[in-house]
């Protein structure tokens, strides 16, 4: 049975941040919308697409981080300053359900409580008091009525962003799946409040010439074994064949490379071992951990190159 040592040893890495070529694009982005914002007549809206797994909740928890709750005084007064906040679209998605799901945000006691009218007035007002510059909203897909044969912007709740925008003058990043963003670009209006989009795609290996994102990532990771985690050994993540395997499991998803990473990594120490190696790799594909991502029915730390690349082939 696993140790509670060894299970906190591997959540070390539950705390590295490991940033890439598109995330910090993303972050910077962002920020810049809220810079920009402070000083144009009108805010400047902003889009963060990617599929599960690529890094959204970690673009926004990078930014929260940067941006903390603080308090101060006035007037003898205490106050809680909220400059970011995330919060997500409900589903079904009304504008008193959106509206109520940011007042929570904002620590308002009753954040149902009174009419649609009221609840904005309130929005406003306490997005004024707590200075709040940004928010990003997640699941704005939750925005649209999908049917089986379309799919249709939710105007109310839509108008009603707008609206805030205009009013408050904060900056907002929807959050979500990059298939929605030609929908809500049919609404001129909406697409003029949201005209930056920044995309998080998979990590790809590239090649030996030009590196990819993923290389530089596992050449990250690497460090943090060796470094954080004190292996006295680790695969040389970073070299360009082991990188197209660790792609193969993975399908270059970040998330799922850091499954597959914990899930070595756990095997190797339940071992008792200090030499992370590929064949800890293996059994953490075989163990199912990136059973969902992975672009080949063979386990890709055991095929043959040749093999290997035909899945890699027909996973496209």
């Amino acid at each position: 049975m696993q140790t509670i040592t060894t299970l906190q040893r591997v959540a070390l890495l539950d705390k590295v941040v490991i940033p890439h070529p598109a995330w910090a694009q993303a972050m910077q982005g962002i920020q810049d919308c809220v810079a920009k914002s402070e000083v144009y007549r009108e805010p400047v809206g902003s889009l963060l697409l990617a599929d599960g797994g690529m890094g959204k909740t970690t673009v926004c928890r990078a930014i929260l981080a940067q941006m903390p709750r603080t308090t101060k005084v006035e007037q003898r007064l205490e106050k809680t300053l909220i400059p970011a906040f995330y919060a997500e679209v409900p589903s079904p998605a009304t504008v008193k359900t959106v509206a109520a799901s940011l007042l929570a945000r904002l620590n308002d006691p009753s954040p149902l409580a009174g009419n649609t009218a009221q609840m904005t007035q309130r929005l406003c007002r306490l997005l004024g008091a707590c200075e709040t510059k940004l928010v990003l909203l997640d699941e704005f897909h939750h925005l649209f009525d999908i049917r089986k044969t379309s799919t249709r912007i939710n105007s109310n709740v839509c108008n009603w962003i707008k609206s805030l925008v205009n009013e408050t003058k904060v900056t907002f990043c929807l959050v979500g799946l990059p298939q929605f963003a030609p929908i809500l670009a049919i609404d001129s209006q909406l697409a003029r409040r949201f005209p930056l989009e920044f995309a998080l795609p998979p990590l790809r290996v590239g090649t030996t010439a030009e590196p990819g994102a993923l290389l530089l990532f596992l050449a990250q990771i690497k460090h943090t074994l060796l470094h954080k985690l004190q292996f006295q050994a680790v695969p040389h993540l970073d070299r360009h064949d082991i990188a197209l395997q660790i792609y193969a499991a993975t399908g270059g998803s970040p998330a799922f490379v850091m499954a597959l990473v914990k899930e070595a990594v756990r095997f190797a120490l339940d071992a008792q071992s200090n030499q992370l190696t590929l064949e800890d790799f293996a059994l953490a594909w075989h163990a199912g951990i990136t059973a969902k991502a992975s672009l080949s029915r063979d386990n890709p730390f055991k095929s043959s190159p040749a093999t290997l690349a035909a899945a890699l082939r027909e996973g496209r």
